[in-house]
């Protein structure tokens, strides 16, 4: 069976011209009108932008939509306190009828960030692996115990459940050979960014053969990546409006090689190449004035979404509802 194509939207740093949250639940609604997948948000504890805590955003948006899922990309786990995260986490899960999507990471390589948190830097790595099992831990709804080197706990028992079971899965990002063995031994899926088709071939590739060696499995389907995107019928004036607003985050190669500027044919172009390699799930990320993200979203929408989104069935779409869940069946 093919895998299920779904794009999703990074939203990141505040991206809108105006400061207030009108701004951001209207773009929240188009996202929805136009058929957008799912809505990613950036974990930053400090900084100069504007980035929205992801838990809070997410439990903002639960009540307000039916059909997009949220997903947390990435969630800085060495910064969070597991046992508090996975309480917030199952209930944002129970609250949107199963619609959270994680993927937590280590962070950025910021050392006031870890001060900040009382975290030490050095352990993140440790911290993060324990923090997956406490989660999985509690999440079993089970009277439960860990004695672990960070986190130590017994006799308890965590309440709401999650509504995906056994648990939500927790897909890992980074592109380090590091992540990629995180991914392998603790992962349900990957999701990377600034990442070629080629480099997610080879980190998957990695992953399918290394989780076979320590007994994990990892779905077909959970393999995803980034794409900073922008969109015009003029590929020089797409390319042109992109390389103004894009900031690289890798001097090694070219934007080109990892982002999608130009026609919605050549959007589409980028996208397949993942595709061949492996990849189907996808957070696009409008680089583009701040007046220009709704377009560059109605135009993702109108464009490219209907040639290559699998389209949605109508369980999914009362699953995501909670329409087939126990409390609206009578």
């Amino acid at each position: 069976m093919d895998n299920k194509i779904r794009i999703g939207i990074g939203v990141g740093g505040w991206p809108f011209a105006t400061y207030h949250s009108t701004e951001f639940f209207d773009f929240v609604n188009l996202c929805e009108e136009v058929g957008i997948d799912s809505l990613w948000f950036s974990d930053r504890l400090s900084g100069n932008e504007n980035t929205l805590d992801p838990i809070v955003a997410i439990s903002a948006l639960c009540g307000m939509t039916k059909k997009m899922k949220f997903g947390t990309s990435a969630l800085i786990l060495p910064l969070r306190q597991p046992s508090i995260l996975a309480k917030q986490l199952a209930t944002l899960d129970f609250l949107s009828n199963g619609r959270l999507l994680i993927v937590i990471g280590l962070g950025q390589d910021q050392q006031k960030e870890f001060d900040l948190a009382g975290v030490v830097k050095k352990h993140r790595g440790r911290i993060t692996d324990e923090s997956i099992d406490v989660m999985r831990t509690l999440w079993s709804g089970e009277r439960c115990g860990f004695d672990g080197e960070f986190f130590s706990f017994k006799d308890v028992t965590l309440l709401p459940n999650p509504v995906q079971s056994p648990y939500p899965p927790i897909w890992i990002g980074g592109r380090s050979w590091a992540a990629l063995d995180r991914v392998a031994r603790k992962g349900d899926g990957w999701l990377p960014s600034a990442t070629t088709p080629l480099e997610c071939s080879s980190g998957i590739q990695y992953i399918k053969s290394r989780m076979n060696e320590v007994g994990n499995e990892i779905p077909d389907d959970h393999y995803g990546t980034f794409i900073p995107f922008h969109i015009n019928s003029d590929k020089q004036k797409a390319e042109k409006s992109f390389s103004q607003y894009f900031i690289s985050r890798r001097n090694d190669i070219t934007p080109d090689q990892y982002c999608a500027a130009g026609t919605a044919d050549d959007v589409l172009q980028m996208i397949n190449n993942y595709i061949n390699v492996g990849v189907s799930k996808f957070v696009m990320r409008p680089v583009a004035s701040a007046q220009e993200w709704n377009n560059q979203i109605e135009l993702l929408g109108s464009e490219v979404l209907p040639r290559i989104q699998t389209p949605f069935s109508i369980t999914e779409l009362q699953e995501r509802a909670g329409e087939t869940l126990l409390g609206k069946l009578n």
